[in-house]
């Protein structure tokens, strides 16, 4: 993977070990003792410029108790799509305005850590949330996985969308993505993208967005691909870019959680957000169906037009 300090970047997701992550630019992080992690990495990624995924959000959970980051995606201007165990599973106890009092998102930007370009440090937007909703009930499977692994985020404040970004090839920047149908079937399969700040191939957090094409496979597939026993539930989808060695493969790993899943296309379509995933490129991460949930989504904020 090409890492240097002025390229730009975008990545893979889902879980491995713990590990303190970089604190966002002006968020305060919780004590390293109760720092805690999500699964997630762009393993096999390429440093992203800023029309790779101009739908990237990221979040920081930053409390007295917790410290973590995620992934997350933009619908629209004012509403932020992430994976639910990014805001529920802080506290053995969950709390929601504490929950809401913890998360900052950031779009517009490339770079995390507390040195970034200043170029890019003038394009990063921080949000605060307001609302949270999740679908209910929340469906556990028998051997304890949890579903419905999805969350709508409403900010203070609306993003300012296709904001211009600097360069001689410039780009819009952040964006807002387009959902899929509500049809629980699409898609089974397509060239697929993913994106994100989580771990890398070398276990610690890119401080540029990643990203790597990937596959999304057949449900058919997903059970010996993914290590999740049969049969695949119609809630998930399984991706990624499996290559000789097992080393090279481009997947997800902590800090990615939340994050979109792409299928590429024109326009580009958010068909999965990064759910728990079982390794950090060993297996095909586990994604959220997002056409599944459309009717969901489209109750709490309303279809567009």
């Amino acid at each position: 993977m090409k890492v240097s300090p002025v390229a730009l970047v975008a990545a893979l997701l889902a879980g491995c070990a713990s590990r303190p992550m970089p604190p966002a630019p002006g968020v305060a992080a919780a004590p390293a003792a109760a720092a805690t992690e999500d699964g997630g990495r762009i393993v096999g990624g390429t440093e992203a410029g800023y029309a790779t995924a101009p739908w990237q959000v990221r979040l920081v959970y930053a409390s007295r108790t917790a410290s973590s980051q995620c992934g997350g995606v933009l619908i629209r201007d004012e509403w932020v799509l992430t994976a639910r165990h990014c805001v529920e599973e802080k506290n053995t106890r969950f709390d929601l305005p504490t929950a809401i009092a913890a998360i900052t998102l950031t779009a517009g930007h490339l770079f995390i850590g507390n040195t970034p370009p200043k170029e890019d440090a003038r394009l990063l937007q921080r949000r605060q949330i307001d609302r949270v909703e999740f679908p209910r009930p929340q469906e556990t499977l028998p051997n304890g996985v949890k579903l419905d692994d999805v969350a709508l985020l409403h900010v203070t404040a609306p993003f300012t969308l296709g904001v211009r970004t600097p360069g001689p090839e410039f780009a819009r920047s952040p964006r807002k993505i387009a959902l899929p149908p509500a049809d629980a079937t699409f898609p089974r399969q397509g060239d697929g993208q993913i994106s994100g700040w989580g771990k890398t191939a070398t276990a610690s957090y890119s401080l540029q967005l990643l990203y790597a094409d990937v596959d999304i496979l057949p449900a058919d597939e997903c059970p010996a691909a993914s290590g999740l026993p049969p049969p695949f539930p119609q809630k998930l989808i399984c991706a990624w870019k499996a290559r000789a060695a097992a080393a090279t493969n481009s997947t997800t790993c902590q800090g990615d959680s939340g994050g979109p899943l792409i299928l590429q296309g024109s326009p580009p379509i958010l068909v999965g957000l990064v759910s728990k995933a079982r390794g950090c490129g060993p297996n095909a991460a586990l994604f959220t169906r997002v056409s599944y949930y459309v009717p969901w989504i489209n109750s709490v904020i309303g279809a567009e037009e």
